[in-house]
């Protein structure tokens, strides 16, 4: 049942595509008769005969493809009335080769359905299928391929505990203008050299910078954060810092400095080393009141959180 089927998909599916006028040295009529003599001849339950046939009726349907796509190319090019007209012929041309191409992939799954037999798939969609993966197969590649895309981009966010995260750690040259970043763990880091990192930002134009949550594994303000000449927002709270360094005092921009949930044990000459601080964030620290009231004497206007 399933044979006959196919054999009529076939015979019904040419059918569709005689629309030429001449194809070689056969007429269109000639090339289908030619066909239908091949299905009624041919001892489809013999595998070597049935392969045979599949392959001649598959060169005679490109004869009688080719010879439909040069009468509709024919025609469009006898009705052209100049340059533009010319164009549109070729196009027409370009299309209708497209299209018989693509009547060939579909005749082919036909013809691999009949000589596979009962039970098997007609797999129209193959070749579209194939067409779809290969337009979209740039999608899978998570590299960032974009210049303007990486040029475009302001803000960085590094979760440590984050699988592959050295990756990007490694790929942060490539970002030009970053000015927000965040180093951060949602988890148990992974990967903990702050330093590294900040040598690899050391060419973003940084304006805010946020170590955070890092716990035990950020005890000591490297040196690299104060490279940052642009720097207005400094925020390193709930980590293990006991020492702010004095280089601190080179971040003569630095707005607002949060080091909330840290051993700190002192702070006073780093804040007063800075002239353009306006917030200072010391809650859950060691730093005794009397140097917060200190603070708040010799920068009345300084906001300070404790």
């Amino acid at each position: 049942m399933f044979k006959n089927f196919a054999i009529k998909s076939v015979g019904l599916f040419l059918l569709l595509l005689s629309l030429g006028t001449i194809a070689q040295n056969l007429s269109p009529e000639e090339i289908r008769q030619k066909m239908a003599d091949i299905r009624k001849n041919t001892d489809w339950s013999d595998p070597a005969a049935a392969k045979s046939a599949n392959e001649q009726i598959k060169n005679l349907s490109k004869q009688l493809m080719s010879a439909g796509s040069q009468s509709n190319a024919e025609s469009e090019n006898s009705n052209s009335n100049g340059g533009n007209d010319n164009q549109d012929a070729q196009k027409v041309q370009e299309m209708s080769q497209a299209m018989s191409e693509h009547k060939m992939q579909v005749y082919e799954q036909i013809s691999k359905a009949a000589a596979a037999g009962e039970g098997a798939d007609i797999l129209l969609a193959e070749e579209i299928r194939k067409d779809i993966v290969e337009a979209y197969k740039e999608d899978d590649d998570k590299s960032i391929k974009n210049p303007e895309y990486l040029s475009n981009m302001t803000y960085l966010y590094l979760d440590l505990s984050m699988p592959g995260i050295d990756l990007v750690i490694d790929a942060m040259s490539n970002f030009q203008n970053i000015k927000i970043l965040v180093i951060t763990s949602k988890e148990l880091p992974s990967y903990t050299n702050v330093s590294k990192i900040l040598q690899n930002a050391s060419k973003f134009p940084l304006e805010e910078l946020y170590i955070i949550n890092l716990k035990n594994f950020f005890t000591n303000v490297p040196p690299e954060t104060f490279q940052f000449q642009n720097l207005k927002i400094l925020e390193l709270f709930q980590n293990n810092i006991k020492t702010v360094p004095s280089d601190l005092s080179k971040l003569k921009k630095l707005e607002t400095l949060m080091l909330d949930m840290n051993p700190l044990l002192s702070i006073d000459e780093q804040v007063n080393a800075l002239p353009s601080l306006k917030e200072l964030g010391i809650e859950k620290t060691q730093i005794p009141n009397s140097e917060v009231d200190a603070m708040q004497q010799n920068k009345p206007n300084l906001k300070i959180s404790y």
